[in-house]
């Protein structure tokens, strides 16, 4: 039987398939789920409406759901576009979650390192020179040469995990 629970599970499975969208696109994926569930079920009454009270009302409605399974959807603006995006988000760092990457441990490890001298750039600059994040591999324990880095800073440049300013 089709009930209004059924917009939650299209939404994730939309979700789940896209990992992150626009919040315009979220929202529309949510009218078009709850016509699917109004089309299949028509004594349902499930109200739409595009305001963002009623958006945040059930992203916390969903986030509720997902609580229990460590996952949360979040609204943040992409830094470079500034559009804003919702993006599905694992808040459990076991070592399941951790095979979700192709990366290895070692390449993770480069990457914090990287994101930390990021974020303790000096006057709040947020970037450092390439060389500064090859600097990184010294303070690595394992083995990575400055070649292998140059290969996984671009790597990580071109999966827009980092960005290179012009």
């Amino acid at each position: 039987m089709v009930s209004s629970n059924d917009v939650h599970r299209l939404f994730l499975q939309a979700m789940l398939s896209r990992r992150i969208m626009s919040r315009a696109l979220a929202m529309k994926i949510w009218e078009k789920c709850i016509d699917a569930v109004k089309a299949a079920n028509d004594t349902l009454d499930i109200p739409f409406s595009d305001n963002r009270n009623a958006w945040d009302a059930f992203v916390t409605q969903l986030n509720q759901s997902l609580n229990p399974l460590h996952l949360e959807l979040e609204q943040r603006h992409d830094e470079i576009s500034g559009k804003e995006m919702v993006v599905l988000v694992n808040r459990k760092g076991d070592e399941i979650a951790q095979m979700a990457t192709e990366y290895s441990p070692l390449e993770i490890a480069f990457f914090k390192a990287v994101v930390e001298q990021i974020m303790l750039a000096p006057n709040e600059s947020y970037s450092i020179s390439s060389m500064a994040a090859l600097r990184e591999v010294s303070s690595l324990k394992g083995n990575m040469t400055k070649t292998q880095a140059e290969v996984l800073l671009s790597s990580f440049v071109a999966r827009g995990w980092l960005v290179k300013s012009r």
